[in-house]
Parts: structure tokens; sequence; C-alpha cells
């Protein structure tokens, strides 16, 4: 009997061990349970790790730039009860498919979802927790200026997402706020280009227009066009004058466009004395220029128009003048000038172009008028490039 006893106690120890396997088994096993999940589902990304009975704690990657998707929890118990909340907030009764949303716009775009189960007869409640993510593309956009000797190329520190509307900043922009680049050396040495816009390769776009960020990155590569008349300048003022070709071997450097000034240098005399000044008389377009030097040249000392002119300085250019009077009627036509007298006098612009020893040149609402170099009138310098 003693013998039987000592084996009887040798065995209830396995006996126990394996009945506590058991309750193990019963517990982690979802099907057995009655506050349990039998599966989830969701709209769009993934469960991390694969939903597994018994897990109650998962990530869910909501996929490149998702800002919601819809879980739906099916119970083992089809008489349990569910409810969720979303981040730590009041608990809802759930219902099949739940929508979790505002995820770019969430700290480090997480959202936290939890699934609560009561079992039937209340004695069973678990919690499921699942960590929704959604993975943030950051786009930027670059612009490239492409060879550029002057100016400011745009630049872009906003981070954009797969989908987001971007509007093209300005082609170009110097200190006048203008978009103005010239003499892009990459495109053809010593001649003057402007950016007209952009382009990614595909399509171009002008200053406002709109695309929409769809890869990985975006770099938008200067488009260089020639000048044309009307355009805005390197200066910011028009340009007036577009020449067939290249004047090579002046003074000034090659040249075949002209620009205005922005605004005007002032009202001033022609010359304070009423001698003659040679090599001033030309009138043709392209003369302006040499008119002018001969003009400083003869009278520095002097505040004068083609002084006044010679020294102006916009957006760092130099080489301003006084425009022959051919240029000047041309320019007027272009920037406006032929409007813009007072209605009371016929004042006008002073040209650089010498009428007689005490006359010169002046342009009235297009028209040419002589008048005595010691007269005021407007002044509006000209620039070759």
């Amino acid at each position: 009997m003693k013998f039987i006893k000592i084996i009887i106690l040798m065995i209830l120890p396995l006996m126990l061990g394996a009945c506590e396997a058991g309750f193990d088994s019963i517990l982690n096993d979802a099907s057995n349970a009655d506050a349990a999940l039998a599966s989830v589902t969701l709209s769009a990304g993934s469960i991390s790790p694969a939903f597994e009975r018994g897990v109650t704690s998962y990530t869910v990657n909501a996929g490149a730039n998702t800002d919601s998707l819809n879980i739906t929890a099916v119970p083992v118990k089809s008489d349990s009860k569910m409810q969720y909340s979303i981040d730590s907030g009041t608990w809802s009764d759930l219902s099949g498919a739940q929508a979790v949303s505002g995820l770019l716009a969430a700290t480090n775009y997480t959202k936290k979802f939890e699934i609560q189960i009561t079992s039937n007869d209340g004695k069973g409640i678990a919690i499921y927790s699942f960590t929704v993510v959604s993975q943030l593309t950051k786009i930027k956009v670059t612009y490239n200026g492409n060879g550029n000797t002057g100016g400011t190329v745009p630049s872009d520190s906003t981070d954009y997402l797969v989908g987001a509307e971007v509007t093209v900043k300005s082609s170009w922009s110097s200190t006048t706020g203008n978009m103005v680049k010239i003499e892009d050396t990459s495109v053809t040495t010593s001649k003057a280009y402007r950016c007209s816009g952009w382009t990614d390769g595909t399509n171009t776009y002008a200053e406002g227009d709109k695309f929409t960020v769809s890869s990985s990155s975006v770099t938008l590569t200067a488009v260089w066009t020639e000048y044309a008349v009307g355009d805005t300048g390197p200066s910011g003022g028009k340009v007036f004058y577009v020449g067939s070709g290249y004047t090579t071997g002046v003074s000034s450097g090659n040249w075949r466009y002209m620009e205005a000034a922005p605004s005007d240098v002032g009202y001033y005399k022609w010359s304070s004395s009423s001698a003659s000044i040679s090599q001033t008389d030309a009138q043709d377009i392209g003369t302006g220029y040499e008119n002018t030097q001969a003009i400083v040249n003869t009278n520095s000392s002097d505040n004068n128009a083609a002084v006044a002119c010679n020294s102006q300085n916009y957006c760092s250019y130099s080489g301003w003048f006084l425009p022959s009077i051919n240029e000047l009627l041309i320019m007027g036509t272009v920037c406006g000038l032929d409007t813009d007298y007072p209605t009371d006098y016929p004042i006008g612009y002073w040209s650089s172009s010498q009428y007689t020893s005490s006359q010169a040149c002046r342009d009235v609402r297009n028209s040419i008028w002589s008048i005595e170099k010691n007269i005021g009138c407007y002044v509006r310098a000209a620039r070759r490039f």
C-alpha cells in the first residue's frame, strides 16, 4: 500500500503541470476565449507583425502619405461587446469598420487605436492596442540655375507630400524682385538670355503655375530664352530694343539689347553751357552711349542729364547712358513715357543728341523737339547688353 501511495505522489505533479499547460493554451487561443478578436483587416497598409490570436499589441503601417484608413475587427464570439478609443479618448461602441483619420496632422504621424472586448457574461475583458503610423514621404523641390552668372535662384525649404500641389516660384529674382537673369555662359558665351521659366525635364512652368508632386524628388531647371521687346530687363526696367544680332567691338562691350532704367533718373538740364560738344550730334539707334561719353568727358563736373545717367547703378549694373533721340522715341513708346508728361507744358525727356551749339533734342509725346540746353527736362537712362 505504501508503495502505491508513493507512485501516486510522484505522478500527481506531472498531472498538475499538464493541466497548467492546458489552461495557458486556452487563455492564449482566441478560438477558445469569450473576449477576443478573431480577425482584423485594414483598408490600407498592413499589420506588423501579422495578426495572431493571443497577441494584443500591434503596429499598423498605414502606407506612404496616408491620412486615414479603416480598421475592421471581428470578435470570436458574436455576442461579445466591442468598443474603441483613439489616443486614449472616450470609449465608443464599435461595429464593423472604424476610420482612423488625421494621421498626417498627428504628432509623429501616429495615432493609438484601441479595441476593448467584453464577453457576454461581463466576466471576460481584453484590450487590443494598435499603433497606427503613416509612413510620410517628404519631397523637396529644388531650383537649378543651370550655369547662372548673377541674380538669386529661388529656394524652397518646404517639405511636400506626394500628391501635394506646388506653386512655382518666380522665374528669377534680382534685388528689385524681378524675374531676370543675363549672360548665362552655359548657353552661349557673352550673350544675354533671360530665365523664362522652369522645367522638370518633361513639363515647363512659368511663375505661378502649379504642379502635383508625384516623385521622390523634383528638380526645376531654368529655361533660357532670348529677350523680347517688353520683357523685364536685368535691372528691372523694360527691354525696348532688340537688334537683329550682336554688335561687337564697341567700347561698351558686345550688345544686342537695350533696356530702360526702372524709373526716371530725375529732372536735369542738358548742359549749363551753350557751347557745342563734338561727337554728340548722332541721332540713330546705337549712338546714345557714345554721345553720353562725349558729354561726360567734356563736362564731367556739370550736373547735367548725361552725367546723371552715367553715374547710375541699378541692380549693380553700370554702363547707363542718356539715349539718343531715336532710341528715346522707341523707349517712350515701349515704356509709356509718352503718356506721362504734365499736360500743362510740353517738357518731355532729354536725349543725348545735340541739335545746335545751344540746343539739343528732346522727345515730347513721341515727337522730336529742340530746346535750349539749360532748360530742365525729365531724364530716363538706358543700358546696352
